[in-house]
């Protein structure tokens, strides 16, 4: 579907179906280093952070990559984008990083 071809080396992480239990070390790094940052530096409650992968609506360029979304107080200027994460289109899309360490947790060759 696409003639661009994935690169073999070093291991390139296209889609989710790359991830493998040995990938995590870093997405549980990633993961909390991200609540860290954001609790340490802006006072965000880990319960408002999402941290999520989804398949871009290119397939030809597919890299794997993560959005952060939290959305503060009400008053704040970030509460618009955790608004993205309620759109009907986009829900079907969104792979959420817990569950993705879950699932590989279970099963290294999950995806």
């Amino acid at each position: 579907w696409s003639a661009v071809q994935k690169p073999s080396s070093p291991r390139y992480l296209c889609c989710l179906r790359d991830l493998r239990g040995d990938d995590l070390p870093v997405l549980e790094a990633f993961q909390q280093e991200v609540l860290r940052f954001l609790g340490g530096n802006y006072g965000v409650d880990p319960e408002a952070v999402t941290i999520f992968a989804h398949y871009p609506s290119s397939a030809r360029y597919s890299t794997l990559h993560f959005h952060i979304i939290f959305g503060g107080t009400e008053s704040s200027q970030y509460r618009k984008y955790a608004k993205k994460l309620e759109r009907p289109h986009q829900l079907s899309r969104q792979f959420p990083l817990p569950h993705i360490i879950e699932r590989l947790r279970r099963n290294p060759d999950h995806f």
